[in-house]
């Protein structure tokens, strides 16, 4: 009976396969395409991110959304404590501040495209659990 190559290969190298991938990469050493996940080119911080003046639309390094009343409030929280050099602030104390019925922020913001994109959980990036953020946070200067 004859194997599968990849099946007799691993077989033979007593049960580890090796495989290498060839990636194209760009004259910077990065995949061509570059990255999705990445906010863009390096631009003055005016320029990157901007809101209307009750936040139910902003601009999020080019990516345009729109909350509700309360969704607004505590993106207009997280902005200004992103702004202030403390970008953290619990779950409870933004629910209060909004004045919502939710127990749970993703119950706010369910379906929501910023949900995990622009709104974060800060334990993810440095903060304590229970917490959320605008992501990507300030650069510290």
């Amino acid at each position: 009976m004859e194997l599968n190559p990849l099946i007799e290969a691993a077989r033979k190298t007593g049960g580890r396969l090796f495989v290498t991938l060839s990636v194209p990469m760009d004259e910077d050493g990065k995949p061509p395409g570059g990255d999705d996940e990445s906010p863009g080119p390096p631009m003055a911080e005016s320029q990157k991110c901007s809101h209307s003046p009750n936040f139910e639309c902003v601009n999020w390094y080019g990516k345009i959304f729109n909350f509700t009343g309360k969704q607004s409030q505590i993106v207009a929280a997280l902005w200004s404590a992103r702004e202030n050099g403390t970008p953290f602030l619990r779950q409870e104390g933004l629910l209060l501040e909004a004045d919502c019925d939710s127990v749970h922020l993703m119950s706010l913001f369910a379906r929501h495209p910023a949900w995990g994109t622009m709104i974060q959980r800060g334990n993810r990036h440095g903060g304590g659990f229970g917490t959320y953020c605008l992501f990507p946070l300030l650069d510290k200067k």
